[in-house]
């Protein structure tokens, strides 16, 4: 008799939790539905949105394809959606309407990207005439991102890129990011029949993780075990873009000796080195009498002596 209950009481259970977990998916379905709706009734679709809105497409047709039940009517929200409303998708990630005045004036944006000469405009055959802000704004990254001489706009222009970012669940999301750049940079009307100029907006530019500048790349770290340093070697996307036949820039150079130093060494901007020898303080007081900084801590039942010796963050320097 126990026994039977035993089994009654599992049943009951099961089917209590699987109610539950159906209704917790209706739920969210019917939320994932609201919100595919509300991004694709927009008249212009951000990649942002649209790359959004390709996680809730992904969502909804998981949920339909295991629970056919909470399919609205004989086809997929999705398939209805897409007939009527893909064909507003626009490739536009600007995180503001670039119409505005304020906006355009924020970014320095040129319709004529005047600031550029026409003989790196003629050779990406891009028509200066015309273009819209955004265009503008796509062009003149592919222009300054190519350029070994930058017109102080360029700054504008590359933030605006290095900006686009897709953040997944709370996670950088390389790939995405890499989807949404290439829509952007696809708004410049470039030469299509171009394969190197081609390779350079889909390929090369899109893949820029930071700007190939000493400052940026003195920004970037290289670390071993627990231990860091300034990367010592040029990232790939950089020696691809200087590399590529459409490309004039130059590389900075390394200066430093490519030694790692311990994370609280890192943290703190300098190396203590004990002073070994029969007269370590003698030797430290001659230390620091050259202004030199030190320090001495007490260690066991004597003290240490220690020289500083300035960690140099910044070996990347530009080439003049």
């Amino acid at each position: 008799m126990k026994k039977i209950n035993y089994f009654k009481t599992i049943i009951i259970l099961t089917a209590f939790f699987s109610l539950n977990s159906f209704a917790d998916e209706k739920e969210d379905l019917d939320r994932y539905r609201f919100e595919y709706k509300t991004i694709m009734s927009k008249e212009h679709i951000s990649p942002t949105d649209q790359l959004k809105a390709s996680d809730l497409k992904e969502k909804i047709q998981l949920i339909e394809k295991n629970n056919p039940s909470l399919k609205e009517d004989d086809r997929s929200i999705i398939d209805r959606l897409a007939e009527t409303k893909e064909s507003k998708i626009v490739t536009s990630s600007s995180p503001a309407n670039t119409n505005d005045i304020n906006y355009r004036e924020n970014v320095g944006i040129s319709d004529n990207l005047t600031h550029f000469t026409n003989d790196k405009k003629n050779r990406f055959n891009i028509n200066q005439k015309d273009l819209s802000n955004d265009q503008a704004l796509a062009c003149g990254v592919i222009l300054c991102l190519s350029s070994v001489t930058r017109p102080s706009e360029c700054t504008s222009y590359l933030k605006k890129f290095f900006s686009i970012k897709v953040i997944t669940r709370g996670i950088f999301n390389w790939t995405k990011t890499l989807t949404a750049r290439k829509s952007f940079l696809a708004m410049c009307p470039v030469d299509n029949d171009d394969q190197n100029l081609n390779n350079l907006v889909n390929d090369i530019i899109p893949n820029q993780k930071t700007d190939c500048t000493a400052d940026e790349l003195n920004n970037l770290q290289d670390k071993k075990g627990d231990s860091i340093r300034t990367i010592a070697k040029l990232p790939d996307y950089c020696e691809a873009l200087a590399n590529h036949a459409y490309s004039d820039i130059k590389l900075p150079t390394y200066h430093c000796d490519g030694t790692y130093y311990s994370n609280k060494d890192w943290r703190r901007g300098y190396s203590a080195i004990i002073i070994r020898g029969k007269n370590p303080k003698k030797e430290y007081d001659a230390w620091k009498s050259q202004g030199n900084k030190g320090h001495m801590e007490k260690i066991n039942f004597g003290y240490g002596y220690f020289k500083h010796y300035p960690i140099t963050k910044k070996c990347w320097k530009d080439e003049n």
